[in-house]
């Protein structure tokens, strides 16, 4: 018999202020948007896909763009794939324009993606594609995603929107009023839809 919930969900969703000392400098950045799609997620091998969607603003003159994913609570992460504007990026860490380098450590996963030209007082979309494997926790009244959608640590500059979409697999919506749906890290509406939470 198929588990009936998966008992809760959390991400860190923190927000800085547009007011921050480093828009005063030359060169700043910020997030238009940083989505996150979290579906194809399978109990039985215990692994589902994680897409980053950004569009980011840039003041002055960009060549590459990062990013940390936190490896604590999981198994590991397999088969990235970096897009800028829906088109690939090859892999291969030879800083090339186009490429994208990612680079494991022991508690992390470090992505560095270089642009297919610099971008200067403009705007891009970049889209971060991965499979996270063992992020899923078994209990006896229910299942657990516990998943860092938003990272704490965005290099100071802000998000000014975001929207976390988790699709569940049949057989596991929360039961109202008993399985718990929660998000730390700032206040965020959240949406059901049977098998599919939107934050």
């Amino acid at each position: 018999m198929a588990r009936r919930a998966i008992v809760a969900f959390a991400f860190v969703l923190l927000t800085f202020l547009l007011t921050s000392p480093v828009l005063a400098q030359s060169r700043s950045v910020f997030w238009e948007r940083w989505d996150v799609v979290i579906d194809n997620m399978d109990t039985t091998t215990n692994r589902f896909d994680v897409a980053e969607i950004y569009v980011v603003n840039f003041t002055g003159t960009f060549r590459f763009g990062t990013a940390v994913i936190p490896l604590e609570r999981i198994e590991g992460i397999r088969n990235f794939r970096v897009y800028e504007n829906d088109q690939p990026m090859r892999e291969t860490c030879t800083e090339q324009p186009g490429t994208f380098c990612a680079q494991y450590q022991e508690d992390e996963v470090s992505v560095r993606y270089e642009f297919f030209q610099p971008i200067t007082n403009g705007s891009s979309e970049f889209r971060l594609e991965y499979t996270v494997i063992g992020a899923l926790r078994v209990y006896q009244g229910g299942d657990q995603l516990w998943w860092t959608a938003i990272p704490a640590e965005h290099f100071g500059f802000p998000i000014l929107s975001s929207q976390i979409t988790v699709q569940l697999p049949p057989g596991y919506a929360p039961r109202e009023g008993i399985d718990p749906i929660a998000t730390y890290g700032t206040r965020s509406e959240i949406g059901v839809n049977g098998w599919r939470w939107i934050f």
